[in-house]
């Protein structure tokens, strides 16, 4: 999986300093051309703030800790494709990278001055 983070200002309307800090998680399981389309984009967080977001890691940490969870594994998941005795399996996932813009950096690791 991959993280993409951004703060956009709405409408770009440049006289409000209001920012929509969006979170996405991108699925590189599936067929590259397919990994980047909207469909299959997974948005986990929306953060409108009135002003400069201080710590994004507020925000984060729900994320942080679900994604914790798929690295340690989530036992009893199943696939229905299989014959019955062998549908149970452990579910893994691990966050590859994250993508963000140079100056998103700064508010992403929580280092805002």
């Amino acid at each position: 999986m991959g993280l993409a983070i951004d703060g956009v200002n709405p409408y770009s309307i440049k006289l409000y300093n209001y920012l929509v800090w969006h979170v996405i998680i991108i699925n590189y399981n599936i067929h590259p051309c397919m990994s980047l389309k909207n469909k299959y984009l997974i948005l986990t967080l929306l953060v409108p703030i009135p002003h400069q977001v201080k710590n994004m890691d507020i925000y984060l940490e729900p994320l942080i800790d679900e994604l914790q969870q798929l690295w340690n594994g989530i036992h009893n998941m199943i696939d229905i494709s299989r014959p019955i005795q062998q549908r149970s399996f452990i579910l893994y996932g691990i966050l590859c990278w994250t993508i963000h813009d140079y100056p998103g950096l700064s508010i992403y690791s929580g280092m805002y001055i």
